[in-house]
């Protein structure tokens, strides 16, 4: 992932949902059984059970009768000396933990994006007349009726993580199923994107570690995508020599005299139309290369992206206008330099990262860096101290990336 400049401030919708837990063993007991393995696990005998309740004492007998034929309470003398065997401790540990959470009604947030449960804590809820309308207000994207379902989405585990379920072992907890009611209005929550995937770094210009936090070239059906719009540019190195800038409107001139009779020329002249074919040569080799202007990363061929086309897809999020525009001043030109065999030591490394469009490469740098040239640096011939370079964009691109919206949310 990579770590945006400033992050895109978007409202996600959530709806508000109510928690309750269910168990499959206690669903095959009625009410009544779950009520005397409750009391009696709780200390009370059939004497305190007859009081406590309006029911006859056949019906109760009948009923702690059928609890002992099925395992759940011991057979002894007299009732009020039976008491839970182990499978109905278990059961009785169960109903505990589950009237326990109930009780509470637990309320929570769906992620309408994700489809994932979340913490309601002390999240700001907007009703939609009081989202920004300068902001992104992203779509909402569940199937509500699948949250009529037992265990939708990532219930279980938000559960299980967020809630105390005591000394429930995990063959007690893969008994206990989750459901939720949820609110029919929809609210907003406020939420920055800080980052965003990056691509393969095969053919980059820099030796970086590969994101592998998710696979691109893999769709999941269960998964809920954003498409996110960005610029791409495919730029150029042009060169050119500063000091022929005030004789280009002449050099057609000599060219034509050069070649009728070469003496009719200076020498200066000649000196300036060789400088204009070094110039052509180096113009003339391939010098392209791609540039993300979210990253700063650059390219020598256009990068493993999981782009889709624009024209097939809604757009959820433009990225900021300063990832949207020509922000090519982001280049480091030296070590695009580098990579196209230009020798590097000529390159002035005080300046590597404050280049402005055009820059000179081997120029005057007394004066441009304020500083003596190194030694070695003197040595380069009179012809190639004013070479200069520009950045030109070839191609620009309004792509889209899809996105798994688990990555931001």
């Amino acid at each position: 992932m990579f770590g945006l400049r400033e992050p895109v401030n978007v409202y996600v919708p959530v709806l508000k949902a109510q928690l309750s837990v269910v168990s499959n063993k206690l669903d095959e007991l009625s009410r009544f059984s779950q009520f005397i393995l409750y009391a009696i696990g709780s200390g009370e005998d059939y004497d305190e059970i007859l009081k406590v309740t309006q029911l006859g004492s056949i019906v109760i007998e009948e009923e702690m009768l059928y609890l002992m034929k099925i395992g759940l309470l011991t057979h002894e003398e007299s009732l009020n000396l039976t008491s839970l065997t182990k499978h109905g401790q278990e059961l009785f540990e169960i109903i505990v933990k589950v009237d326990a959470f109930n009780t509470r009604k637990e309320v929570v947030l769906i992620n309408c994006l994700t489809g994932d449960l979340e913490a309601l804590n002390n999240n700001e809820l907007l009703n939609p007349n009081e989202i920004d309308p300068n902001l992104v207000s992203l779509k909402e994207k569940i199937i509500r009726e699948l949250y009529q379902n037992q265990d939708p989405f990532n219930s279980r585990e938000f559960v299980f993580e967020q809630y105390q379920f005591g000394v429930l072992d995990e063959e007690k907890k893969e008994d206990i199923h989750v459901e939720i009611r949820y609110g029919q209005d929809l609210f907003y929550l406020k939420r920055g994107i800080k980052n965003v995937p990056i691509p393969d770094y095969q053919e980059a210009f820099f030796q970086l570690e590969p994101d592998t936090s998710f696979d691109f070239t893999k769709t999941d059906e269960e998964q809920t995508y954003l498409f996110i719009e960005r610029d791409f540019y495919k730029l150029n190195l042009s060169f050119s020599y500063n000091s022929l800038l005030k004789y280009r409107s002449v050099l057609s001139t000599l060219n034509r005299l050069q070649g009728f009779e070469s003496d009719l020329i200076s020498k200066k002249a000649a000196n300036l139309l060789s400088l204009e074919k070094k110039e052509q040569e180096l113009n003339q080799q391939d010098h392209s290369f791609y540039y993300d202007p979210v990253t700063g990363y650059c390219y020598l061929d256009c990068p493993n992206y999981p782009y889709v086309t624009k024209k097939t897809n809604t757009i959820d999020i433009k990225l900021p206008e300063s990832y949207r525009s020509n922000q090519i001043s982001g280049v480091d030109i030296f070590k695009v330099m580098g990579k196209f065999g230009h020798e590097e030591e000529k390159f002035p490394s005080s300046k590597r990262n404050n280049w402005t469009r055009i820059h000179p490469i081997f120029g005057d740098f007394d004066q441009i860096l304020g500083r003596s040239l190194n030694k070695e640096k003197k040595n380069v011939e009179q012809t190639e101290k004013d070479l200069m370079v520009e950045v030109k964009v070839l191609e620009s691109h309004k792509v889209v990336q899809k996105v798994p919206a688990t990555v931001f949310f």
